[in-house]
């Protein structure tokens, strides 16, 4: 298999994903997939108004799932 000869989309799904796994990330929960993470940046020309290219990416890892968060101590004492 030449990796040459594979999209985008057949690399991620192929060698990064099954990586991601082998290193401990659950996918369901801490690994989103094709995000985009801005709406653009906003251009103005006189009264014209428009957006710019999307920011985008193909991997968002996230280490604190919603299940996964732990309580911390708190730093102060309660006062009485």
């Amino acid at each position: 298999m030449n990796k040459k000869d594979l999209s985008e989309r057949d690399i991620c799904t192929k060698f990064i994903t099954p990586a991601l796994t082998a290193a401990g990330w659950e996918t369901n929960s801490q690994v989103r997939e094709q995000v985009y993470l801005t709406d653009g940046q906003v251009i103005v020309r006189g009264r014209m108004v428009r957006r710019g290219e999307r920011k985008f990416a193909d991997y968002v890892l996230s280490p604190d799932a919603p299940g996964d968060q732990q309580a911390e101590r708190d730093q102060f004492q309660p006062r009485h």
